[in-house]
């Protein structure tokens, strides 16, 4: 199996080109970006689960073509910053034991 990192090379190696051309700025991806996940949202409320891996593979190049759009900004550095390997980034233990809800 491919690493992430060999993920996100070959989905810019297969699209970086297009979407350099057809998405020259931020806005432009994020309305790319924005539009897969409006689809996954229909997906959901009509309860189509065979579609959902499909969709949930194109927000992901969708958001890899995003991050282009920005200067020096890796997703493999912020994923890493975000979720560190050694400990929960909340709580600071492995595994985390905070119970509150963190989307709030």
């Amino acid at each position: 199996m491919a690493t992430l990192r060999d993920v996100i090379e070959n989905l810019h190696t297969i699209y970086g080109r297009r979407n350099a051309t057809y998405m020259p700025d931020r806005n432009h991806r994020a309305i790319f970006l924005g539009d897969a996940v409006r689809h996954l949202g229909k997906l959901i409320e009509r309860k189509r689960g065979k579609a959902l891996a499909h969709v949930r593979a194109s927000i992901f190049a969708r958001t890899c073509a995003f991050a282009e759009g920005f200067v020096d900004l890796s997703i493999m550095r912020s994923l890493s910053e975000k979720y560190p390997e050694k400990y929960c980034a909340y709580c600071k233990s492995k595994p985390c034991y905070r119970e509150t809800n963190r989307l709030r």
